[in-house]
């Protein structure tokens, strides 16, 4: 009884010093003790990490935790070199991180022993219960404590950038969390710690890295974060589970990698990574043609297709940092050989008030599809804030 008093005693200080750790995260840190951040969290993980290693491990042997390991491995090792590869397609840029023997061991200290401190506590605790709403609760307090709150405050100036940070930080940490939590369950902190590290490692390490913006970032964490989680999980069946052959065989994972193939492979498309991208129509500017809610596939075209464009063809073209569909009405030669198009919207008075030059055409439009942009469209002037953008509309 008394050990079971001294258990759940060490449990509630641990708890209680995550909450306490998460509030101060939040709200006192960023205001105040921005500087000290990485010593303050470091502090916190070693203390709740000592504490930790007196909390009792209901399982104190993992099957098969060897095939995992090299499984999670492989995998990692193929998304790293693909993601650096990347790079001779998108380009690279250079490492926000330090390279000198300061920098390396600053970065080791307050980074990756912290990843290492976070991982082997998160072990001790999920592998402490069978409670799914405990589980849960820790789940959700890892992915809160991994965060650092400092650039949070900068993000909330306008809808747009709301949904770029919910997309690119809050998402990417919730999927990792949710994993981290299901790999220590299934073979302790080595397996969460297998996909962790290699990754932290190589960002410290590698003087440059592709320069992909964030929605390809994250398109590779979730296909990752994924494909370990059925692989795993495929493996975990075969090896502890006695499941039926019929149960594995719906499990395997190579069904799930040809889904994940698919959806990325559409989501660059969406994306603008193909040579044609589908563009959704806010306006009815070029009504009864094209209306607002359709998708037009924009077929892009480069300097040398300039001068297959003729009067009557549809394109889009960027003017503010806006796109603009709308129809070449006239073409005119400037000065220095290059050609000006006069455009004007089927559905407008008169034309487009300045011409478009040949730098600002993004594409031709060939193909039009019905009403299927209208969830795009809604969601950009609801939750983004945009105005139905074709400045032109109505003139």
């Amino acid at each position: 009884m008394e050990d079971i008093f001294l258990e759940r005693k060490k449990l509630v200080i641990i708890y209680s010093l995550m909450i306490v750790s998460i509030i101060l995260n939040m709200f006192v840190i960023p205001k105040f003790l921005s500087i000290y951040w990485n010593v303050l969290n470091l502090v916190i993980w070693l203390v709740i990490f000592v504490i930790s290693r007196k909390v009792s491990n209901q399982h104190n042997r993992f099957k098969g935790k060897s095939e995992k390991l090299k499984s999670i491995f492989i995998i990692v090792l193929i998304y790293l070199m693909l993601y650096y590869l990347s790079g001779l397609f998108f380009g690279y840029q250079g490492s926000v991180y330090s390279h000198s023997l300061y920098g390396l061991a600053y970065n080791f200290t307050f980074y990756i022993l912290v990843v290492m401190l976070q991982e082997y506590t998160r072990s001790r605790l999920v592998n402490n219960t069978r409670s799914k709403v405990v589980y849960s609760i820790i789940t959700v307090l890892m992915i809160l404590l991994s965060y650092n709150y400092a650039t949070v405050y900068n993000n909330f100036s306008s809808g747009e950038n709301i949904f770029k940070f919910i997309a690119s930080d809050i998402y990417p940490a919730i999927i990792k969390g949710i994993l981290c939590c299901f790999l220590v369950k299934l073979g302790s902190y080595e397996l969460s710690l297998m996909f962790l590290m290699p990754i932290k490692i190589m960002e410290f390490i590698t003087p440059i890295v592709p320069d992909l913006d964030w929605f390809l970032i994250v398109s590779f964490d979730s296909a990752l974060v994924l494909l370990l989680y059925y692989y795993t999980y495929y493996e975990h069946m075969i090896n502890v589970e006695r499941f039926t052959r019929k149960q594995i065989e719906y499990a395997n994972p190579k069904k799930t990698a040809c889904a994940i193939i698919f959806v990325l492979a559409f989501t660059f498309f969406v994306a603008g990574f193909f040579p044609a991208q589908p563009v959704a129509i806010m306006s009815n500017s070029m009504y009864p043609e094209i209306k607002r809610g359709d998708v037009v596939i924009v077929e892009k075209i480069d300097a040398n297709d300039i001068n297959k464009l003729k009067v009557g063809d549809i394109i889009e073209y960027t003017v503010e940092n806006k796109s603009v569909v709308h129809r070449i009405d006239a073409i005119v030669n400037s000065s220095g050989g290059k050609f000006e198009f006069v455009t004007k919207g089927d559905n407008n008075r008169s034309r487009d008030p300045e011409s478009v030059s040949e730098s600002q055409i993004k594409g031709k439009v060939n193909i039009k599809v019905p009403y299927i942009g209208y969830p795009s469209v809604i969601f950009s002037e609801k939750v983004l804030n945009m105005e139905a953008q074709f400045l032109y509309e109505g003139e």
